[in-house]
This record gives C-alpha cells, structure tokens and sequence, in this order.
C-alpha cells in the first residue's frame, strides 16, 4: 500500500508538472500500464488522471 501511494504521489507530479502522455506517466511512476495507473489513482485520489491534470490546469491558470 505504502508503495501504491509513493507511485500515485509521482503520477500526481508528472500530471501537473509535464505534458506526458498518461501511458508515459504510467510507465515513469511504475505502473504496469495505463489502466493499472488509472485503476488505482482513481481509488487513491477520487478522480481519473485526465480529471487531475485539466482540475489542475484550470487552477493553476486561475493563479496567474
């Protein structure tokens, strides 16, 4: 479990932080592919990757 949010933490990195693909940043966090990676941020954290990075993208735009 602790190594499922160390992963999730990364992917949450990568989501705000680049413009990698969801498959890239699943592989770079150490999921198996994308649907593992999108299986467990989703339980871990309430949305899908996708609703991640546009909330944060829309957030981060209303900072500016």
């Amino acid at each position: 479990k602790f190594l499922l949010s160390v992963r999730v933490e990364r992917a949450r990195y990568l989501l705000a932080k680049t413009t990698a693909t969801l498959g890239e940043i699943a592989m770079e966090a150490g999921f198996y592919d994308q649907s593992h990676f999108t299986r467990h941020f989703r339980r871990l954290t309430g949305l899908t990757p996708r609703m991640y990075r546009t909330q944060f993208q829309t957030n981060r735009s209303a900072d500016r």
